[in-house]
């Protein structure tokens, strides 16, 4: 009998692919489009693209995995998407765009000068939260928005984020997943709701309640595919569209870490370390855990901006081997640096590791990880661990799994290991205890120095 497909979206910073995915993790066709401009630079340090420019490459890529695999239709059972974080969009009362996207990698801040309730403020001084709020006050792209184009502001009827749009064009229903609540969003993590009117920092970005869209736990369907979409992606019209969750929450069940003993290391754009539990803690002081896909789940993170898209421009400006090794060797550390605080926040250990993103397809990239950690990693079938992980939702949502552990048992499979080289970790372990741990005490007054001057300070 011929396995069930889901025809899954995975929309990143650089790239987006269209994956049709089997019950057994495989997929039967793949398209992928590298973007041209990844995005556009009105003034330095922004970030834009064009409000329907995600939706086109969609629409384009799909048609052709249609068009090839037009004897596979009645296989089909589900769509599923999965979407870059905090990247957000004005909509007015038609749903229209007012504005171009602004994605995650925008760095314009907002001026937090008196802005904050001094009665708050003072609070958040008090037990130490003062400059974290100031710096995730200026963050929010809806501040931003608010101070600087508030004729904008004014007509925005929905402020959302980049998969809530892609899921109403597909749907004509504005709603989406708990878990792509990832952003500078008035977003209660710990509950998995909006915060409430009045809670205690939703004064940090308080984007009012009316404005925010309706949330579904990951799993749900969020609508249908509508004619129209229909007309313009291929996709055959009345299939449902499945929720899920990020692109890093997607990889990480997609790699198979739901379990507190794993972690998950993405080589990405944005270079990261998540972790699976069941208690809610902050990784960093301040600092959220992010809900994970599974709905009784969060994901603690630990962050690396820009991780190998770094280590893609050392290559492309100096390809020199040695650089290329020290930029590798630099992201480990520093995800070694966030799994040491992290388990050490928690009390939970974690004694494997699992690689994916684009940078685990470098076996060099992955010895160098083992080393580091003193830990197996592991790499399973696909560095499209993302895709695996978004397709395994819409599988356990109609019932062709009954969990996450099953869906694994049948979805993942490990391709190989790498273990760590004791020598290389002791060397690694003497430069981290000796220099790199002191680096961020070190460092901070400098940065802080430097923005200040950045942003009008002398």
């Amino acid at each position: 009998m011929e396995q069930s497909l889901v025809l899954t979206f995975d929309v990143g910073t650089q790239s987006a692919r269209c994956l049709l995915v089997n019950e057994s993790g495989d997929f039967e066709d793949k398209e992928q489009q590298k973007y041209k401009v990844p995005y556009l630079s009105k003034q330095p340090g922004w970030a834009e693209q064009t409000p329907d420019f995600y939706f086109n490459i969609i629409a384009e890529m799909s048609k052709k995995v249609i068009e090839r695999n037009a004897d596979k239709l009645d296989r089909i059972t589900a769509v599923c998407l999965t979407c870059i974080r905090d990247t957000v969009l004005c909509l007015d009362k038609d749903k229209r765009p007012l504005r171009d996207i602004i994605l995650w990698l925008d760095e314009r801040e907002a001026d937090e000068d008196g802005r904050i309730p001094a009665a708050k403020r003072a609070l958040f001084s008090l037990v130490g939260m003062g400059e974290s709020v100031d710096m995730i006050y200026r963050a929010s792209t809806g501040n931003w928005i608010m101070q600087n184009e508030p004729e904008i502001w004014a007509k925005t009827d929905k402020y959302v984020m980049l998969p809530s749009y892609l899921n109403y064009l597909l749907t004509g229903e504005l709603k989406d997943s708990v878990a792509n609540m990832i952003g500078h969003v008035p977003f209660d993590y710990k509950n998995r709701r909006w915060m409430k009117p009045g809670a205690l920092t939703r004064c940090v970005c308080n984007v009012p309640s009316e404005k925010l869209c309706e949330l579904v736990p990951s799993g749900e369907v969020i609508g249908k595919i509508t004619k129209d979409a229909s007309e313009k992606t291929g996709i055959p019209m009345g299939l449902p569209l499945i929720a899920t969750g990020s692109d890093k929450g997607c990889e990480t069940i997609g790699m198979s870490v739901v379990k507190s003993n794993r972690a998950a290391i993405s080589f990405g754009t944005t270079s990261t370390l998540q972790m699976a539990v069941k208690k809610y803690f902050e990784p960093q002081p301040y600092m959220p855990a992010y809900p994970a896909v599974p709905n009784d789940m969060f994901n603690p993170e630990f962050e690396v901006y820009r991780g190998f898209w770094m280590i893609s421009w050392f290559i492309e400006q100096f390809a020199a081997k040695d650089k290329v090794d020290a930029a590798e060797e630099g992201v480990c550390l520093e995800l070694y640096h966030g799994l040491v605080k992290m388990q050490k926040r928690s009390s939970v250990t974690v004694d494997e590791l699992y690689a994916g993103g684009g940078g685990s397809s470098s076996p060099v990239v992955c010895q160098i990880a083992a080393d580091v950690f003193g830990l197996p990693v592991h790499r399973i079938q696909t560095h499209e661990a993302s895709a695996v992980g978004c397709a395994m939702v819409a599988f356990i949502s109609q019932g062709v799994y009954g969990s996450y552990e099953d869906a694994i048992e049948h979805m993942v499979h490990k391709k190989d290991v790498f273990i760590p080289n004791e020598e290389n970790h002791r060397t690694y372990m003497k430069i981290y205890g000796k220099a790199y741990s002191h680096l961020a005490s070190r460092l901070k007054p400098i940065e802080k120095y430097l923005h200040h001057f950045q942003t009008g300070g002398h």
